[in-house]
């Protein structure tokens, strides 16, 4: 009875060392190098850099008080001619530039004394749009072709050869010359010359400095 006992005693003993060896505690693997898996904190890239557009601005100006009438701070009215060369002529498509508009005769010698300003500003500003139109009270066409030709005038030229007469002289109310008028990039009158109320063309560094400002250039 006994020896019955501790058999069963001895089998049970046995077959609990097998069931522990079969599952006891595993080796725990070594940890690995890598750093465990962790949600992705990093704060999100900045997008990309905006630049902001420079908003067109529309410029209004007002219109001519009528079609015959130079006021500053409106548009210079409707002006188109063939010119002394041929070529047709015509303000509205110049807009975008500056342009002076010079009422002058080469026998006039106030006129020929501010020639050499309007060609200096000429060459000094034309390649940042200044354009000069030209509006010729001669009635002596060969004397003002002559004149144009020594003076190494490139610009355009009215002619109509009718002297004070001049049909553009007329219809502006021009009655002394010379008489500039400097119309801004808007198509604008920036200056317009009155010499009832003293205000004569401008001349030298002050002609210079105001076509470069309304060119956006380097003052002289």
């Amino acid at each position: 009875m006994k020896t019955n006992y501790f058999l069963t005693i001895g089998l049970l003993l046995t077959l609990g060392l097998a069931l522990f060896t079969a599952t006891g505690c595993k080796k725990k693997e070594a940890p690995s190098d890598a750093p465990p898996a962790t949600a992705n904190t990093q704060e999100p890239a900045p997008p990309a850099a905006q630049v902001a557009e420079t908003p067109k601005v529309t410029v209004n100006v007002k219109p001519a008080p009528d079609e015959d009438t130079i006021a500053e701070g409106h548009a210079f009215p409707r002006l188109e001619f063939a010119s002394l060369s041929g070529d047709q002529v015509n303000l509205a498509n110049l807009k975008g530039k500056v342009v002076l508009v010079d009422f002058w005769a080469s026998w006039c010698g106030p006129c020929l004394r501010a020639m050499p300003d309007l060609i200096e500003t000429y060459g000094k500003y034309h390649d940042q749009g200044f354009e000069i139109i030209g509006i010729s009270l001669d009635k002596d066409k060969a004397r003002l072709e002559q004149y144009i030709q020594d003076n190494g005038i490139t610009w355009q030229q009215y002619y109509d050869g009718l002297g004070w007469d001049n049909k553009m002289a007329k219809r502006f109310g021009v009655r002394g010359i010379p008489h500039i008028v400097l119309v801004d990039k808007n198509g604008a009158v920036h200056f317009n010359t009155d010499y009832d109320n003293n205000k004569y063309p401008l001349a030298g560094v002050e002609l210079r400095n105001v076509v470069a400002q309304l060119c956006n250039a380097p003052a002289n």
